[in-house]
């Protein structure tokens, strides 16, 4: 099974980030969102939101209004 380890590591090898790239994709979805929230500017947005109210959770947890931000295609926490 080592075997097969090392063939997936050498692969994902090439696809680290550093730091910085990952900082940057961050600000920059972050900033998507944000703007996919605002009704101006969705319809240019790249990430599309809807603000959606969840009253409770399956697992019985929750019970109080709270506010998500969900992402079409995203599962929902």
């Amino acid at each position: 099974m080592g075997r097969g380890w090392e063939r997936v590591d050498r692969y994902l090898y090439h696809m680290r980030l550093s730091d910085d790239v990952l900082r940057d994709i961050s600000d920059r979805f972050l900033v998507g969102m944000k703007k996919g929230l605002r009704k101006d500017t969705n319809p240019t947005s790249s990430v599309k939101m809807l603000p959606t109210f969840v009253r409770s959770t399956p697992d019985g947890t929750g019970g109080e209004q709270r506010e998500r931000n969900f992402v079409p295609g995203s599962t929902f926490p």
